[in-house]
């Protein structure tokens, strides 16, 4: 109990000090919308093997007992008896459409107005081959195909999924991150109102300045503090949107402002469109839903079956003859060939499925015939975006640079008395505003660089191995 207590204690640790990497992998094993698509491709490869398993060996066995005092017909031999019949079974379905069964019945027949009971002994082998419908295995094969290519369809949302919900956590740290550096920034303007405030105050008091610029002063430090606590209240909102995200306790966590700080106005480079999760899952469904339509076309033949039988059985008085003289290859012989036919009238059902699985699959080709030329679009489009996104990052940090020296001189020119006030404030704001531009610049390139990746299907490669933030 103390170790699991303690091992708990830990873990909350490790959430509040976590980077994104290791928040990410949290979210991989708890995240309830994973875990649903989790146990879709585990429930789809149990299906596959479901599917496989109809080609494994199958025993059935059969025991009964019968008290009969039916009247029987004028030729029989016994007018009424009891008797005890088992029958065993061995069974191997093959996959070009066969079955080959072995069966072995064993009946103990004791006739009521006799005192001598009897044995039968028989074993009989059959085999049946497929001519219609699952001529070859075609029927039987497709649906084993199916259920595979289910389960790579499964395999593939599951990728979606996992990609969506990192998007989701990756989002939210940027989002954390970003804040946090605003928060960062807003304490320091906090620090310099405080500043500006003492120093107005004592200009008022030894006559120097106006009350009015204590009054603005003051006004403007309970305007910085109103914006900290903004900041705070947006930090607790993604922490709990961060909470059910990853299902885990999140409080402590810190979001490193500095870790977006990297330049991210590089271009993107090493991958190609071909890897995009969404579009390999198209090509997938539109596999699954072609193997669907053949299997339920290949439902509307008819069943035509060959049946061959050869078979061997014995009466005795004694069991262990009956057993020794049953077996095949006796005398007692029996040889079989048959035809089974059945056909399928007006299968409405299976022609509606059928009408159902055709419709989908049009709708799917028509998306997959423009869904590179979007993948392409889209690509060029996030590309044009990064550079505009790039430029504003420069330009932003240019216009910080010169807004810090513009209140550096308003400083010094209220100083000496000739500036007031307002256009110390007014320069203060400009360069908080600029500081924000920086700040929310480098979000959208972090954010646009992550739609990048999740578009190339690399997001997974990018967050858990490339970068950590």
């Amino acid at each position: 109990m103390h170790l699991l207590i303690i091992t708990g204690l830990l873990f909350i640790s490790n959430v509040a000090n976590a980077s994104l990497r290791e928040l990410l992998n949290v979210a991989l094993n708890r995240n309830l919308t994973i875990e649903q698509s989790r146990l879709s491709y585990e429930n789809s490869l149990q299906d596959n093997t479901v599917a496989n398993a109809q080609y494994s060996f199958r025993i059935d066995l059969e025991s009964g007992y019968l008290d009969s005092n039916f009247e029987r017909d004028p030729f029989s031999l016994v007018s009424a008896n009891e008797a005890w019949n088992h029958e065993l079974t061995l069974t191997k379905p093959f996959k070009w459409g066969g079955e080959l069964s072995l069966s072995n019945t064993h009946r103990q027949l004791i006739p009521k107005q006799s005192s001598s009971e009897s044995f039968l002994f028989e074993q009989k082998l059959t085999y049946t081959q497929d001519l219609g419908r699952d001529f070859l295995g075609r029927a039987s094969q497709s649906d084993v195909e199916a259920t595979r290519v289910a389960s790579e369809v499964a395999k593939l949302e599951l990728s979606v999924s996992e990609r969506e919900q990192m998007l989701n956590v990756a989002r939210l740290y940027v989002e954390g991150a970003s804040q946090n550096g605003l928060r960062e920034l807003e304490q320091a303007a906090l620090e310099r109102a405080k500043k500006r405030l003492r120093y107005v105050s004592r200009q008022v008091r030894d006559g120097l300045r106006e009350r009015v610029d204590k009054l603005r002063s003051e006004e403007n430090l309970l305007s910085r503090e109103s914006a900290l606590r903004d900041l705070d209240e947006a930090l607790w909102r993604l922490r709990e949107e961060l909470g059910a995200l990853i299902a885990s306790n999140v409080e402590k966590t810190k979001f490193n402002a500095k870790s977006l700080e990297m330049d991210w106005t590089k271009p993107w480079k090493g991958w190609h469109l071909k890897e995009n999760v969404d579009r390999q899952l198209l090509v997938k469904r539109l596999e699954a839903l072609a193997l669907q339509a053949k299997s339920r076309h290949e439902k509307n033949f008819a069943d035509v079956k060959l049946v061959t039988s050869y078979g061997t059985n014995n009466w005795e008085i004694e069991r262990s003859k009956s057993f020794s003289k049953g077996r095949l290859g006796q005398d007692t012989d029996e040889w079989s060939i048959g035809v089974q036919v059945s056909m399928p009238w007006g299968n409405d059902a299976s022609n509606a499925e059928l009408a159902k699985v055709e419709a989908s699959k049009r709708m799917l080709e028509r998306y997959k015939e423009n869904w590179n030329e979007v993948l392409i679009h889209t690509a060029r489009t996030m590309g044009e975006r990064h550079k505009i996104l790039a430029q504003n990052l420069v330009t932003a940090r240019e216009r910080v640079a010169l807004a810090r020296k513009a209140l550096d001189a308003y400083n010094d020119l209220y100083g000496k008395g000739r500036a007031d006030l307002e256009q110390v404030i007014t320069a203060e704001e400009q360069l908080i505003a600029d500081q924000k531009l920086v700040v929310s610049s480098r979000q959208a390139l972090v954010l646009l660089t992550l739609e990048a990746q999740a578009l190339a299907g690399r997001l997974p490669q990018f967050l858990l191995k490339e970068i950590d933030l």
